[in-house]
């Protein structure tokens, strides 16, 4: 659909609706315009707009807007966190600031301007950063071409981050939170990146999760898209995704964890393990690499393989169920099933299981 047959469509359908036509179309043709100066196609446009009549639609069904100062439905972060940021649509980014005070930026289409919606309350010992109702249906509709960043810089004293995002992608990097960061997105990608935390809790419904050279306990789980964990120090208590492949590479856990998805695969590459590992997939291939093992592994698949590598030296009791069939095998050296031994034990009900050395 080209511009030209958009607005036409457009035109009869706000007419259809009862609704005046000729601002409305102006508008639409100058945040066309602006799209356009922007790199966009026609196409890529329309496209995204979306059905010019379920627009008018809308705009028929229109009450009067509720007051600036009500926020857009959605969870609240963590309200004790020392700074919390609330976003209904845009992309956020949270990086160090360049001195003791937190900054917050606004931009759109690659200009920093001035937005009515982000609103920016407190100090850096209690930040609020909230966007709050747009009544302004075309900028909401154009907002996915004209590119709304939120940039928030904080010190590196900050005490704890809670960060909720409906729609748009989260980054957050080079930062040291004090004890607990949070982080939450409805429908976008989420990438962490030295990032350091005592806790750190990441949550995305529809988009893929990254985490990488970051330090604390991390809790990593996805609705709809890809985990994965690079290059983590600290435990890794739980990694999880509903529909999409997980992948955990960590220098050592130290206590027990779950790394699991319903649809996909599980890969998992660990320097050192000192607690329970249970590894879980309902259709998917499961692969696992351990340095050093300290701790049991579970790893089991309703439909996929099953394959763990371990070092020739490693001590271990390894159990191996494939196709219905069951026993116990002995490890590198022989070790038979004793008190303070580690066990590994591999299960699958369509495909192989085996354990491979490094």
């Amino acid at each position: 659909m080209t511009k030209a047959d958009f607005l036409a469509a457009l035109a009869a359908a706000l007419r259809t609706h009862g609704v005046a036509a000729d601002d409305l179309l102006a508008d639409f043709n100058d945040h066309f315009d602006e799209a356009l100066r922007a790199g966009k196609t026609e196409a890529e446009i329309c496209a995204v707009l979306g059905d010019p009549g379920a627009i008018a639609a809308e705009l028929g069904d229109m009450t009067p807007p509720e007051p600036q100062s009500q926020t857009v439905p959605g969870p609240e972060p963590a309200a004790d966190a020392a700074v919390v940021v609330h976003l209904t649509s845009a992309n956020l980014r949270c990086e160090p600031a360049d001195g003791p005070e937190p900054a917050v930026e606004v931009w759109r289409g690659g200009q920093r301007v001035d937005d009515d919606t982000i609103r920016v309350t407190g100090t850096a010992g209690s930040l609020r950063v909230v966007q709050h109702a747009e009544p302004d249906l075309l900028r909401r509709l154009f907002s996915a071409f004209m590119g709304l960043t939120v940039i928030v810089r904080l010190p590196g004293n900050t005490p704890s981050l809670a960060v909720y995002v409906g729609s748009g992608n989260i980054r957050v990097q080079n930062l040291t939170v004090g004890t607990s960061l949070t982080v939450e997105g409805k429908s976008g990608n989420a990438h962490l990146t030295a990032v350091c935390a005592s806790q750190l809790t990441v949550t995305t419904r529809s988009g893929n999760l990254t985490v990488e050279d970051c330090a604390g306990t991390l809790v990593a789980t996805c609705r709809s898209g890809n985990v994965h964990v690079r290059s983590h120090e600290g435990s890794v208590i739980r990694a999880a995704a509903t529909s999409g492949n997980v992948r955990v590479g960590a220098g050592r856990i130290s206590q027990a964890a779950v790394i699991e998805t319903k649809s996909g695969s599980v890969d998992v590459d660990l320097g050192s393990l000192e607690a329970g590992l249970d590894l879980r997939c309902l259709s998917g291939n499961i692969t696992f690499r351990v340095q050093e093992l300290g701790g049991d592994i579970t790893a089991r698949t309703g439909s996929g393989n099953v394959t763990g590598y371990l070092k020739r030296d490693v001590r271990a009791v390894i159990y191996q169920e494939a196709r219905g069939l069951s026993g116990q095998f002995p490890g590198a050296q022989g070790v038979p099933s004793a008190a303070g031994v580690p066990v590994v034990h591999l299960a699958t009900r369509s495909g192989s299981a085996k354990v491979k050395q490094l």
